[in-house]
């Protein structure tokens, strides 16, 4: 859901860029890609 990334962001969670995704990551963006528009989809993690 395109709100969930600005709400995510005021808990401390930064958006992964894609130079650092694993390659299961870049697996789960292929198969989306297939049915969703991934353009403004994002991995995030939150430092500990």
């Amino acid at each position: 859901m395109p709100w969930n990334a600005p709400f995510y962001r005021t808990c401390g969670f930064v958006d992964l860029p894609r130079t650092a995704y694993k390659p299961w990551m870049h697996a789960v963006e292929a198969d989306q890609a297939r049915i969703l528009d991934i353009a403004t989809r994002v991995f995030m993690r939150r430092p500990l």
